[in-house]
């Protein structure tokens, strides 16, 4: 279901903002502006798959996006194998369908811990192979969906959500 924000909100104008999403590896696919995580960190990772940890030599990160970073129980269980790739989506979908995606309404959480609006140019990072966000096993592929669903223009690994 694609999040079309909360009842009551109007829609956004005509002007639709750019936002890109990428793997943190991908810089090449980054956009311009700022780069915010969309990954859950984890204390432990040593059950972790070796394709979801966050890279050791990662660019600037400026903050996280907390409305599309998965729970960290949630998180852990799926890369643990303890729930199947489509628990995760159900029950992540869950919690992001009902939050507003639009440009003005979707914030990050910068590293002192103050708020900023998502803007246009800004790049969401994730650690999923593309063949994942291909497959649509990968959340940053299913944000994209919803943020467009919101009217934001998106480029996913190098090429625009039609």
């Amino acid at each position: 279901m694609l999040n079309t924000g909360k009842p009551g909100l109007p829609p956004p104008g005509p002007s639709k903002k750019t936002i890109y999403i990428a793997r943190f590896h991908d810089t090449q696919y980054h956009g311009p502006g700022r780069k915010f995580s969309i990954v859950t960190e984890l204390d432990e990772v040593s059950f972790m798959p070796e394709w979801a940890k966050l890279p050791t030599t990662d660019p600037y990160i400026d903050g996280i996006v907390d409305a599309l970073t998965p729970d960290v129980q949630l998180w852990k269980n799926y890369l643990s194998g303890a729930i199947p790739w489509q628990s995760f989506r159900e029950k992540y979908s869950q919690v992001v369908s009902s939050t507003p995606l639009y440009h003005g309404t979707l914030m990050a959480r910068l590293t002192d811990g103050s708020e900023i609006i998502v803007d246009d140019g800004d790049t969401l990072l994730c650690v999923c192979t593309k063949a994942k966000a291909d497959d649509m096993r990968c959340h940053r592929a299913w944000a994209a969906y919803w943020l467009r669903g919101c009217n934001w223009r998106v480029m996913i690994d190098g090429r625009q959500l039609r």
